[in-house]
């Protein structure tokens, strides 16, 4: 069952920029740019009805050993309320034809800000948040989804100097053009995820939420050197699994 919570609000969208251009020569430009957005009431989904049986007091506001309505099952609430916030610093530089080349180069350095990514429906990778714990949205506050910091990503065309004037070797040779496009940007930003609510056969039930792993203080986040016994073959160590404890403990069911 889903139901609207009785409270929402139309979301809508600012966006604002402030932009300089500077002229080299009659081929040559750069321009800088300052681009701000806010969403604001963007819509989200949080499971009202359910339960946990893990233990009292674990995992608020769901309630201990019964669901607020035992009428009704799993009950999907959609309301309005999460906000986002992106800024970007733009450069964009540009070749026109000249001498034989021309060429963009654009770099952004962005920071984006969200509650919930994508209006709260789809997530942008598989390891998206969809549904964050009822009350709790302000908690979910953090990169979004898509918080891509470094952009850079540059074309370029250059017509290469061949003049042959023999009538075959012109034919065959002259007028051709090395093109290229380069791209680079920083990585997406990712969860770590607990352990699934559960512990002894008890868990949460008819709800769900961020299943976040707890961080361990005064252990490293970061460990790049292979863990023998955790470090599949081929790839690179990035986090530190040692630093991350689940939220629930699978051979006591404490939290």
């Amino acid at each position: 069952m889903t139901v609207p919570d009785g409270r929402l609000h139309a979301p809508y969208f600012m966006e604002w920029s402030l932009g300089l251009e500077h002229q080299f020569g009659s081929t040559a430009s750069i321009r800088p740019q300052y681009v701000g957005t806010r969403a604001v009431n963007q819509p989200y989904l949080t499971q009202v009805n359910g339960y946990q049986t893990v233990c009292a007091g674990c995992f608020a506001p769901f309630s201990y050993a019964q669901s607020t309505d035992p009428r009704f099952g799993a009950v999907t609430q959609l309301s309005t309320g999460a906000n986002s916030h992106y800024n970007g610093l733009q450069i964009t530089a540009m070749k026109r034809l000249g001498h034989g080349f021309m060429g963009q180069l654009n770099y952004t350095l962005s920071r984006c800000m969200d509650t919930v990514s994508n209006g709260g429906f789809l997530q942008f990778s598989a390891g998206g948040i969809l549904s964050p714990l009822p009350g709790d949205l302000a908690r979910d506050y953090g990169p979004c989804d898509y918080d891509i910091r470094n952009n850079l990503n540059a074309q370029y065309v250059y017509q290469l100097p061949l003049k042959f004037r023999n009538r075959s070797l012109a034919y065959a040779l002259n007028g051709w053009q090395v093109s290229g496009t380069v791209f680079w940007h920083s990585g997406i930003p990712f969860p770590v995820l607990s352990t699934p609510y559960s512990a002894n056969g008890n868990g949460i039930v008819n709800g769900s939420g961020p299943q976040f792993a707890s961080v361990i203080p005064g252990v490293p986040l970061y460990e790049h050197k292979p863990i023998p016994g955790f470090t599949q073959p081929g790839t690179v160590q990035w986090l530190n699994p040692n630093a991350f404890v689940s939220n629930v403990d699978l051979s006591t069911g404490a939290c």
